[in-house]
């Protein structure tokens, strides 16, 4: 059971680094969301929620949760470290996670989807 959960926390962190890090590599007059989250780092965050249903490590709905928190995490981790330095900066933030969370949404669902479809015909 346990090491259920660490495969899951393991997963969620690959995808806040592999989303994250372009994103915080980006001056914050380049940023444009959602069309600046790394596209290679949203489909390793699809891959990592697929392997994780059909591997039978997670359920969908757990698998697709933290894989789609992860790239609003990131960005969540971005707002608050340009906050500290430019009160002024960011402040529609809201909106910006919940643009980031449509994009991991649209990326994260098909593979789940398919992962589900599979572990079924499978079992």
């Amino acid at each position: 059971m346990l090491l259920r959960y660490l495969w899951i926390f393991t997963a969620f962190a690959l995808g806040f680094l592999m989303v994250g890090m372009p994103h915080w590599a980006l001056a914050y007059a380049e940023v444009q969301l959602p069309m600046s989250l790394s596209k290679p780092g949203l489909a390793a965050v699809a891959v990592m929620a697929f392997m994780l249903v059909v591997s039978r490590v997670s359920s969908a709905r757990v698998a697709g949760s933290a894989m789609v928190i992860a790239p609003a995490t990131a960005v969540m981790m971005r707002v608050l470290v340009d906050t500290n330095s430019d009160p002024t900066s960011h402040n529609l933030w809201p909106f910006e996670i919940v643009l980031t969370l449509f994009a991991a949404t649209l990326f994260v669902l098909p593979g789940v989807l398919l992962a589900t479809f599979l572990r079924r015909r499978l079992a």
